[in-house]
């Protein structure tokens, strides 16, 4: 997972680097909700695939057994 806030600083240097100066704020808030927004987004829908119950066929999530 840190390699994933690892990637988001490197997209704001890039974007940063490609840009003036005076559209610096508006891109680091730009990637700031985005992060905060997939953050979010795995917490409700990607958690629970990734690790809840699995049905019948083992389609998504662990088998805690």
């Amino acid at each position: 997972m840190a390699v994933i806030f690892f990637m988001q600083l490197g997209f704001i240097m890039v974007e940063a680097g490609a840009t003036k100066r005076q559209h610096w704020p508006g891109i680091l808030i730009k990637n700031f909700l985005d992060t905060i927004s997939g953050a979010i987004a795995f917490w409700i829908i990607g958690f629970g695939i990734a690790f809840g119950p699995t049905d019948s066929r083992g389609f998504i999530g662990t088998d805690p057994n």
